[in-house]
């Protein structure tokens, strides 16, 4: 007499499936993460200095402004500051053409982060970080998922384009529809300066961009820690 499966055969197939994938967002993570720390060290992110971004505008002619959009998200994954984006936007094209490319790429940008962080926080794991907020950041995650609008503007007027806030709001509740309108009202006023004010934003921001990059990528690995520590000790214990 055959012994029965402990378990279903879609249900062994579907935990299997979970094990596996269970790997693939904090690989994810990490690639991530090396990617820029290697691309800082290599000196790539000296690349983006003025004279080339207007190399680049001038040989991309009409084609510029779409690749800068394209360019602008990926830089965000990959927690490129955006105001160096923003503000080299309006040192390499006239006003006209300068503000709608970096409004249009930030709130790609902004979009683009927002689902990728949605796909790596699945499956439990933004439930799970709302789940240990203390009470006060609880206040703040209702008021995303009911308030979505008015929170994120207020939000992105303080914060900007944060790296960390693309992923805090991926972990909250808040809808895409509101998160993108709630952004486009928030950052406006400061793409405009941006775009406006020019060299001297650019200057001050590479200053502080190792520290940004460095809290980023401290922010994630930290978390990730956290996760295997948690799963470490909530596996049991193996029995004799």
């Amino acid at each position: 007499m055959m012994a029965e499966d402990p378990l279903p055969r879609p249900a062994v197939a579907e935990a299997a499936a979970t094990g596996g994938a269970r790997w693939v967002r904090p690989l994810v993570v990490v690639t991530l993460v090396v990617t820029a720390v290697v691309a800082w060290q290599l000196g790539l992110f000296d690349l983006l200095t003025i004279a080339n971004m207007r190399r680049f505008a001038t040989h991309t002619g009409r084609w510029g402004p779409v690749l800068f959009v394209v360019f602008f998200a990926v830089g965000e994954i990959l927690a490129v500051p955006s105001v160096i984006f923003v503000v080299v936007a309006g040192l390499v094209w006239p006003l006209h053409i300068a503000l709608p490319t970096a409004y249009v790429g930030a709130m790609t940008a902004c979009g683009t982060v927002f689902a990728f962080g949605r796909v790596l926080l699945a499956g439990g794991w933004g439930a799970s970080i709302r789940a240990r907020l203390p009470e006060s950041a609880k206040r703040y995650d209702r008021a995303l998922a009911h308030r979505g609008i008015r929170t994120v503007a207020v939000l992105r007027f303080f914060t900007f384009m944060s790296p960390i806030m693309h992923y805090v709001l991926a972990a909250s509740r808040v809808r895409f529809g509101p998160m993108m309108i709630g952004s486009a009202i928030g950052l406006a006023p400061g793409i405009t300066a941006l775009v406006i004010g020019g060299e001297q934003a650019m200057n001050h921001w590479n200053v502080v961009q190792p520290y940004l990059l460095g809290a980023v990528a401290l922010f994630v690995v930290v978390r990730i820690v956290q996760r295997l520590r948690r799963r470490a000790g909530a596996t049991p214990p193996p029995t004799t």
